[in-house]
């Protein structure tokens, strides 16, 4: 068994994430960010300050995400997600384990 998805594979993932938000990301959203090998899915979600809405929608967001996940053929998936809240400039993630899949516009 392979143990990391193929680039079309990881594409689609990402697309079905991006579709999950649709209408879910508030101006408090910072970043969506998303890793994965061939068991896991970690969602991590940056906002700017603690909100119990868009915490909520985030929820909702993951939930979704895992409904669409069932057209992966891979039944061994676990997904994770983090939700932070910092309103400090944004670390840039490590390339090798995951990119953003929305990102706010932040001047410095």
């Amino acid at each position: 068994m392979n143990n990391e998805f193929d680039l079309n594979t990881r594409n689609m993932i990402a697309i079905m994430l991006i579709q999950a938000l649709w209408g879910a990301i508030s101006p408090n959203f910072r970043r969506v960010a998303i890793t994965f090998d061939y068991e896991h899915i970690d969602l991590l979600f940056t906002l700017n300050e603690k909100s119990d809405e868009d915490i909520e929608e985030i929820k909702d967001v993951v939930d979704e995400f895992s409904c669409l996940l069932y057209d992966i053929d891979n039944d061994d998936i676990t997904l994770n997600f983090e939700i932070n809240i910092d309103s400090k400039p944004l670390e840039p993630l490590d390339p090798s384990k995951g990119f953003p899949v929305f990102l706010r516009k932040e001047v410095n």
